[in-house]
């Protein structure tokens, strides 16, 4: 979590075996604050390692906290300040996130991994054939909307 967003007790911090962003944090990866100068001074952008080639993805769980490493995710961000439309939505919904919505009412689905090149080779003879026959009319009306010659020519093809 400190390769991804600074130093723990300046930028972040566990509170109530939580992660958070401390104040000097919202303000940091808002505004790309400088950084005291106990840490090396300079913008906080610039000492954030952007490009992060971790093996965990940010929005896998900490084992550490039960939330996710990306700091969008956590609780206490979610919770920090909300717009009033947000705001609406949660009180609405009673969740604080869609992804909470969708599991609370059961209506996750998940589908399959699915790539294109191995899925062709174990497909029935029908699929294949529908697959070809959709694959055709994509591409030719996908080209006749990029080239219509006015918004008309483009809503005639499009429907």
């Amino acid at each position: 979590m400190e390769s991804n967003y600074g130093p723990k007790g300046l930028i972040w911090d566990i509170k109530d075996g939580k992660p958070t962003l401390t104040d000097f944090g919202y303000k940091a990866i808002v505004n790309s604050v400088n950084m005291p100068d106990e840490y090396g001074g300079g913008l906080y952008k610039n000492g954030i390692n952007q490009i992060n080639n971790s093996t965990i993805s940010k929005s896998m769980n900490n084992p550490e906290t039960g939330e996710p490493y990306d700091y969008t995710m956590w609780t206490s961000y979610l919770n920090h300040n909300p717009d009033p439309v947000t705001k609406s939505w949660r009180d609405a919904m009673g969740a604080l996130t869609v992804k909470d919505y969708v599991i609370k009412h059961n209506a996750v689905a998940v589908a399959p991994a699915y790539n294109s090149s191995e899925a062709a080779v174990d497909q029935p003879a029908d699929i294949k054939q529908k697959d070809s026959e959709v694959g055709k009319v994509v591409r030719e009306y996908s080209w006749k909307l990029m080239f219509a010659k006015d918004d008309n020519e483009f809503n005639s093809v499009r429907r």
